[in-house]
């Protein structure tokens, strides 16, 4: 056990190299610290993206100062929408803000979705969901597991989720991931060579109920979790801990490290479950593969399970011209 934990915490320790930054000033500071700065992106009707800020625009024309063409004058006529987006620039190239800074692999973080951002999230193909920032302070998701043959059962669940910032870079959250189950029972009924089913639906309920603190920025951030199981209405007295760390390794890429450990019944031991991996990432998809690793309690060898998700982040686009 005192090897895994060794290799988690080699996991949540952050590395000095890949956290200094070269902003617009040219000084280093650490990733988590980034400096934001507001950009537009502007998208014509013919599909071209341009990248920038509007120096002035009058009824016929604007005048857009873009990141690698200089300033450009288009006719508004051509503008399909203007988005504003956030991000940095390293070594004169903008990097746009982590898409989803909110979550890791599967737990989250105490960073929530602003009022209107939302993301779908796929795992190992049967396993979707969709989150939804209902407010700057308020993340509603659901999600269904679903089952190809449609036969034993479905398992649907919902991840309400409340985040509190203390600061710019400490921020807390509360929440619960509550997991439904609808399973067929079958009773018969008769004698003899007669015999009569009755089918009828049973609903299980189980989650857990957790609170998060998160310490760093979009880029680059810790998160220590602690939750408590229920089911059925019971609440377990067994607590579960996580510790997960996030670092962006380039523009399109960050490294993450999610890590469970809870007690059994009865005290003795500690199961574990490590993971490490890499999120391939543009400004509005993203691809994370990890290897899962069980330890701890009952588990003789060493060996990994791949895990791999796909999410796409969506929101509304404002068009051009304003409308309204």
């Amino acid at each position: 056990f005192l090897r895994c934990l060794l290799v988690a915490t080699c996991f949540v320790c952050p590395n000095a190299s890949l956290a200094q930054i070269t902003p617009v000033d040219t000084t280093l500071v650490p990733v988590g610290r980034l400096p934001q700065v507001q950009t537009t992106l502007l998208r014509l009707k013919d599909g071209t993206i341009l990248r920038g800020t509007v120096v002035s625009q009058t009824g016929q024309e604007m005048l857009f100062r873009t990141d690698n063409l200089g300033d450009v004058t288009l006719r508004t006529d051509q503008i399909a929408t203007l988005e504003n987006t956030e991000g940095f620039y390293r070594n004169g190239q903008f990097w746009f803000r982590n898409p989803h800074r909110t979550r890791y692999f599967f737990a989250p973080s105490a960073l929530g979705l602003r009022k209107g951002e939302g993301y779908y999230q796929n795992n190992y193909i049967f396993v979707n969901s969709v989150s939804y920032g209902l407010s700057d302070h308020l993340t509603m998701g659901a999600g269904w597991v679903f089952n190809p043959v449609f036969s034993g059962g479905q398992v649907f669940f919902f991840t309400p989720k409340i985040n509190i910032p203390a600061s710019a870079r400490t921020h807390f959250s509360v929440g619960t991931i509550f997991v439904t189950t609808i399973t067929k029972e079958y009773t018969y009924t008769g004698s003899g060579t007669t015999y009569q089913q009755q089918e009828r639906n049973v609903v299980n309920t189980a989650g857990i109920l957790y609170g998060n603190t998160t310490l760093g920025g979009p880029e680059q951030n810790t998160t220590f979790g602690v939750g408590l199981f229920y089911s059925q209405g019971r609440v377990s007295n067994v607590p579960a801990f996580n510790v997960d760390y996030l670092v962006r390794t380039g523009r399109k890429t960050a490294f993450i490290t999610e890590n469970w450990f809870v007690t059994p019944p009865g005290g003795e031991g500690l199961t574990a479950v490590l993971s490490g991996g890499l999120r391939v990432m543009s400004e509005n998809i993203s691809a994370d593969f990890a290897l899962l690793i069980p330890a701890g309690l009952g588990v003789n060898q060493f060996f990994a399970l791949p895990y791999i998700n796909f999410v796409a982040r969506f929101g509304k686009k404002k068009a051009f011209p304003p409308q309204g």
